[in-house]
Order: structure tokens, then sequence, then C-alpha cells
């Protein structure tokens, strides 16, 4: 789906959905990290 159709479901400007996007993929690749040691 692209971005700008995630933010109008959401209803949330596209530069705030990149950001979550980018905290999320960040959360995701420490957590990994730690379960991989």
């Amino acid at each position: 789906m692209p971005l700008k159709e995630v933010a109008e479901q959401l209803g949330a400007p596209i530069g705030t959905v990149k950001t979550w996007l980018h905290r999320g993929r960040e959360q995701l690749r420490r957590w990994i990290e730690e379960e991989l040691g």
C-alpha cells in the first residue's frame, strides 16, 4: 500500500507515517539483534 494511502486511511500526514515506519523498523531491528545475540 502506498504511503499516501496509508496516511489518508490513518488521517495523518505522510511525514508522520514515514516517521512511524522508521521507528518501527528500528525497534524491530534492535529486537532481532537482541534475540539472535
